[in-house]
């Protein structure tokens, strides 16, 4: 089980954030990827459910959360050097933007 410290920003989102643990769960995580993005050092967290969990490297705590687009999860897995996405990860965020498309970030 995952326990975070949360930051304002991630308890200004806390209702999208429980219901796309509800929906669709934590899952466990399967790949990090720095976010170089942001000053600040974070580091992406892809859950096995599709989720990514944005956490500040220095202390752990929980910046955000949303559903990863494939875009998104392309991206990570890039990051880390893999060309191809497991075809059970595809899957999940095909079925989780069909069936969850109010969750995605705007």
């Amino acid at each position: 089980m995952m326990k975070f410290t949360m930051t304002d920003h991630a308890l200004e989102r806390m209702p999208r954030l429980m219901r796309c643990i509800t929906e669709v769960g934590v899952g466990d995580v399967v790949l990090t990827a720095r976010d170089d993005l942001h000053t600040g050092g974070r580091t992406r967290w892809l859950t096995s459910t599709g989720l990514i969990l944005i956490v500040a490297e220095k202390d752990n705590a929980l910046i955000t959360g949303y559903m990863g687009s494939m875009s998104q999860v392309v991206a990570m897995y890039k990051a880390n050097g893999i060309d191809n996405i497991p075809s059970s990860m595809r899957k999940t965020v095909k079925r989780n933007a069909e069936k969850h498309k109010d969750l995605f970030k705007a």
